[in-house]
Order: structure tokens, then C-alpha cells, then sequence
């Protein structure tokens, strides 16, 4: 088969990582998979699609008219059996195209309806119904649609296991005892990098201390700088840690102790599965397809994303007990392995990509 997936970025983000894993696992297959992407400088991933041997094609930068030419031109190169759009603008394009071309449209979701653009919102509302197949990454993601799609939820390779190499503590020059709180997510509002310091600070103090918790934050951002302020005018700058996007922070991040992601709005975050496959007990907010696989008391704490003393009791909660959290630890494994393998999405995506 040969299949076409289209996606905004290939930068460290979610999205991306979902569309690398996935394009790889189909190409292991024996498929023909090709990546077309249109922010062709935001391409950090590239590298790995073709180590696999994954076509990866930039298109577009010579803005709108150009985008849709370079796509046209691409799509009748690589005739298809099927394209998979990954983001909004892309997804608009292959329905106007596919009366043209001639291909099975499958589109994903990666995020909850309201939070898109309001003409993302109208967009979708006047060309979904050219689409053949809608997935959405979660069920929470697909009861915000105001039309049907398929559910299949994001998985994930699963880590040979945690990093014993102590590699993040060497890194903050730590100690082993310290307690290490890690949060893997885009430096962006949405994500609540904010709250989770608030937080924080609310738990374990202001002061200095080398007993005291540290917590660990990768990804990049419009709100580093913001954040990076917020954190001094707190006293914590110490004890708080901006490492920046790392294409190893899933091995790193399986250093820590508490993996915690108090996010506004999501989807299914695969940094959240990776840390749970890294046996890692987590603190999340109830936002998209997070409390489903986050099981309040038993992989996890859930809590709302505003109410800043609750995140900070569950993160006082976890730090008070280390038996808790090897038991959510372990059982956050267990899910992980149970419903969220790579090769288990794989598996439902080809189903979907060859039904009638």
C-alpha cells in the first residue's frame, strides 16, 4: 500500500512524534510510506523518518498558493492509496485535492474541538464529510466532535526500561535521595508550566535546601521566557530546571520519580504513555484523554488544572510515600503495555486505512 502522511511540522512536539512512530511501523511493514510537511524549518525529526526509510518531502514555503501546488505536484507523483492529514490546514487541502486524485482520506484529531481556531472550527464544519475515515486520538477527544469519528488511542514503543545510568541526576548534579519531579510538554500556555510551578512552590517552599524536591521541565516555547521570570520572582530558579526540547527526554525523564502534566487542554499526550511505561506514577489534570488512562489512586493523582492547592497536595502526596509510588508506578506499566503499544495502533490504523 502506499500511503501518504501530511503533517504541519516535523519539530519535537506529540503530533510528530506520533506521525514519525507511526510512518516508521507501517514502512517496517513493507508499505510505502511518504511524509509531506510544510514548516520546513521545523524539521529536528527528519533525520530519524529516513533512517527508516521513510520518503520526507518539505512543500510550501513559498506560502499558501505555493503549498497547494507543491502538494498537488507531490500527490500526483506519489499516487497514493491512501493520504492521513495530521493538521488542520493540510487536512483542507487533501479534500479539496482528493476529487482530483482520487484517494482514501483518512484524517486525525489530535486535540479537543473548542480548543481550534474559530475558522478552523467552520472549516471542519463545511469539509469533514469528504474525509472516508475521522479518528480521534481519544474518546474524550472524539465526544467534543459534532460528527462521528473512530477512537483509536495513541501508543507508544515501549522503553527496554528505566535509565539506570542516573543520566538526569549526573546532568543537575543531584543526588540520588533527591526527589525528582519531571514534566515533558511544549513551553506553551495550554500546557500550564505556570500553575505547575505555583504549585510546586506551594508544596515544598521557596527556600533552598538540598533535601528538598526539584523539579524538571523539557520542551520549548513562546512562554520560556515568562516562565523563566515566574520561577525567580519565586525563589526557586534553584530548584527548578528549564532543560529545553530533547529528543531523549523519555529516557531521561525515567530517572525522576513523579512524572506531571496539569495541562488545560489535550489530547492524548504521548509523554504521559512514555512515563508510564517508564514506570513512573503521574500527576495530570482532567483534560482530554488523560484521566482515562490516568486511573485516579491507582497510576496517579487527577486533579483540575486551576486549583493549584490540589495539584500541590498530590505532589505532597507522592513525595510523602515512595511505596505508593512504586505500586502506581508498576501499574501504570501494566496499562501501558495492556492498551497502548505502538503496534496495537498500528494494527487498528491499517484496519481503517483498508475497510470498505
Amino acid at each position: 500500500m502506499r500511503i501518504c502522511m501530511l503533517i504541519k511540522t516535523l519539530a519535537l512536539g506529540g503530533a510528530e512524534r506520533h506521525v514519525v512512530d507511526l510512518a516508521a511501523d507501517l514502512q517496517r511493514r513493507g508499505h510505502s510510506v511518504s511524509v509531506l510537511f510544510s514548516d520546513v524549518h521545523l524539521d529536528a525529526l527528519r533525520p530519524e523518518l529516513v533512517s527508516h526509510g521513510v520518503e520526507v518531502v518539505g512543500v510550501g514555503d513559498g506560502g499558501a498558493g505555493g503549498l497547494l501546488r507543491d502538494l498537488a505536484r507531490e500527490l500526483r507523483r506519489i499516487a497514493p492509496d491512501v493520504v492521513h492529514a495530521h493538521s488542520p490546514r493540510l487536512k483542507f487541502l487533501a479534500r479539496m485535492l482528493r476529487p482530483v486524485l482520487g484517494y482514501r482520506l483518512v484524517t486525525t484529531y489530535h486535540n479537543t474541538f473548542a480548543r481550534h481556531h474559530p475558522l478552523i472550527r467552520l472549516g471542519e464544519h463545511l469539509t469533514h464529510g469528504m474525509d472516508d475515515v475521522r479518528i480521534s486520538c481519544s474518546q474524550e477527544v472524539a465526544d467534543t466532535m459534532r460528527w462521528p469519528s473512530r477512537v483509536v488511542p495513541n501508543g507508544i514503543r515501549l522503553p527496554s526500561g528505566p535509565d539506570g545510568s542516573g543520566g538526569l541526576r549526573l546532568r543537575l548534579q543531584l543526588d540520588a535521595g533527591t526527589l525528582l519531579f519531571s514534566c515533558v510538554a511544549n513551553l506553551w500556555q495550554k500546557k500550564n508550566h505556570a500553575g505547575l510551578v505555583d504549585a510546586f512552590a506551594r508544596a515544598f517552599g521557596t527556600a533552598g535546601g538540598d533535601a528538598l524536591p526539584h523539579l524538571v521541565l523539557f520542551g520549548e516555547g513562546d512562554e520560556r521566557g515568562a516562565l523563566r521570570a515566574h520561577i525567580d520572582a519565586l525563589g526557586i530558579g534553584a530548584r527548578v530546571h528549564l532543560l529545553g526540547a530533547d529528543p531523549d527526554a523519555a529516557r531521561l525523564t525515567s530517572g525522576a520519580d513523579v512524572f506531571c502534566l496539569v495541562s488545560f487542554h489535550e489530547g492524548l499526550p504521548l509523554a504521559l504513555l512514555e512515563a508510564m511505561a517508564n514506570g513512573l506514577p503521574c500527576v495530570v489534570s482532567r483534560a482530554g484523554g488523560m484521566p482515562t488512562v490516568v486511573q485516579h489512586g491507582a497510576t496517579g493523582l487527577v486533579v483540575d488544572a486551576t486549583d493549584t492547592a490540589a495539584i500541590a497536595d498530590a505532589m505532597r502526596t507522592l513525595a510523602a510515600d515512595a511505596g505508593l509510588r512504586r505500586a502506581m508506578g508498576q501499574a501504570g506499566r501494566q496499562r501501558i503495555e495492556r492498551d497502548y503499544q505502538l503496534s496495537t495502533m498500528v494494527d487498528r490504523v491499517l484496519a481503517l486505512y483498508a475497510a470498505p
